[in-house]
C-alpha cells in the first residue's frame, strides 16, 4: 500500500515506543528521519510516563500520549480500548509499533484503523494485523534493526540514525544552575542500579570504585544518579562527599553526562542516555545478554561483560585511569 501513495499524501504518523528509556533513546533517530522524509505530515508520538521526558523538546514530533506498555489490569485495558478508540479519529496513515507488542499491534494499529500498519512482532498472530511485520533478530543492534524495519517498511533509503536527544535552552540553563549551585568542577557520573536485578553489579561494588576513585582522583566530584533511592542511600551514606541525585528529570540526566568526565553505569536508560551524549562511559554488562542488540554505540563507549558478580573492581578502575587520562 505504501508504495501507491505520494509523500504528500501522508498526513498523519503515529509511532509507538511505549516501554523503557532506553529503547526509546536507542529510537529517537527515527524522529528526525520521518520528519525528512514526510515533511508535510504530523508526527505523533506514544511513549511511556518513564521515557516520555526524553523526547518532550524534539522539535520534529507534534503529539506525545502517554500509555504504560502491557495492561495487567482491567483498568489499564481499558486505557488501551479508549486510545484506539481516540486514534481512530485522528486517521492516521501510517503507523510504526517499534516494541513489537501485539496489545500495541491488536489495539493501537489495528482497531485504531491506522491505513498502513508497520511493526515488530514476537508472537506470530500479529503478523496477521499488520501490512508490514518484521521479527526482532537480537543478534542485529535494535538501532540497524529500527532503520531496516522503516526503509523496507516505506520504501525509503535512510542514514544511519543516532539517538537524538533534543533539549531546551531552559533545559541548559538548569543543568548550568546545578552546576554552579553545587560548585561542580570535574565530575564523574555512577549511575549504580541496572534495568533489573540479574543485570545487578553489587553495590559493595560501587563502594570500592568511588573510595578508589576519591583516592586516586581527589579533585573529581562524584555525582551518585538514579531512581533507587535506596541504593543511592545505600552509597552515600558510606561516600558522603558524593552528590546523589534522585528521579532528576531525564533531559538534565543526559546534559551532566554530556558535561561530564566520566559515566560508569550499568545495563539499562543510563548507559544508552550517556552513549547518545557521547559522553566516556564504563558499561557494565551481565554475561548472557544480548551485547550486539543493546550494546551503547558511542566512539567514547567501553564495555565490560562477565558474570556479573563476579566482574572485577580493578577492570573498571583500570579502564577509568585510562579515560581521564
Amino acid at each position: 500500500m505504501i508504495n501507491m501513495l505520494s509523500k504528500k499524501d501522508i498526513k498523519k504518523i503515529l509511532v509507538i515506543r511505549n516501554d523503557k528509556i532506553g529503547d526509546l533513546v536507542i529510537s529517537s533517530g527515527i524522529f528526525r528521519a520521518l520528519k525528512r522524509n514526510f515533511p508535510g505530515a504530523k508526527l505523533t508520538v506514544v511513549a511511556s510516563n518513564a521515557n516520555k521526558e526524553i523526547i518532550e523538546k524534539n522539535e520534529n514530533i507534534d503529539k506525545i500520549i502517554t500509555l504504560e506498555s502491557t495492561p495487567r489490569s482491567f483498568s489499564s485495558l481499558l486505557k488501551y480500548i479508549k486510545l484506539s478508540k481516540e486514534l481512530r479519529k485522528e486517521k492516521f496513515d501510517i503507523g510504526l509499533d517499534l516494541r513489537g507488542s501485539f496489545f500495541n499491534t491488536l489495539f493501537l494499529l489495528y482497531f485504531g484503523k491506522v491505513r498502513y500498519k508497520i511493526g515488530f512482532y514476537e508472537q506470530v498472530i500479529s503478523r496477521h494485523f499488520l501490512d508490514f511485520a518484521m521479527k526482532r533478530d537480537k543478534r542485529i543492534h535494535e538501532l540497524d534493526l529500527i532503520k531496516k524495519l522503516a526503509e523496507k517498511g516505506l520504501n525509503l533509503k535512510l542514514a544511519r540514525f543516532y539517538p537524538e536527544i533534543q533539549v531546551s535552552i531552559k533545559d541548559k540553563r538548569a543543568a548550568n544552575k546545578f552546576i554552579k549551585k553545587n560548585r561542580i568542577g570535574k565530575f564523574i557520573c555512577i549511575v549504580p542500579e541496572a534495568s533489573a536485578e540479574n543485570r545487578q553489579w553489587p553495590l559493595d561494588n560501587f563502594d570500592k570504585v568511588i573510595k578508589e576513585i576519591n583516592r586516586e582522583n581527589p579533585s573529581y566530584k562524584i555525582l551518585l544518579m538514579g531512581t533507587d533511592k535506596e541504593k543511592i542511600d545505600y552509597l552515600y551514606k558510606r561516600n558522603t562527599l558524593c552528590l546523589p541525585i534522585i528521579k532528576a528529570n531525564l533531559r538534565l540526566v543526559y546534559l551532566l553526562f554530556k558535561k561530564s568526565d566520566l559515566v560508569i553505569a550499568l545495563d539499562g536508560g543510563a548507559t544508552h542516555l550517556a552513549w547518545a551524549a557521547n559522553a566516556n562511559l564504563i558499561s557494565i554488562m551481565a554475561k548472557g545478554l544480548l551485547i550486539e542488540h543493546i550494546r551503547p554505540l558511542g566512539r567514547n563507549s567501553a564495555i565490560i561483560v562477565g558474570d556479573i558478580n563476579k566482574i572485577d573492581v580493578g577492570k573498571v578502575i583500570r579502564l577509568k585511569r585510562k579515560m581521564l587520562r
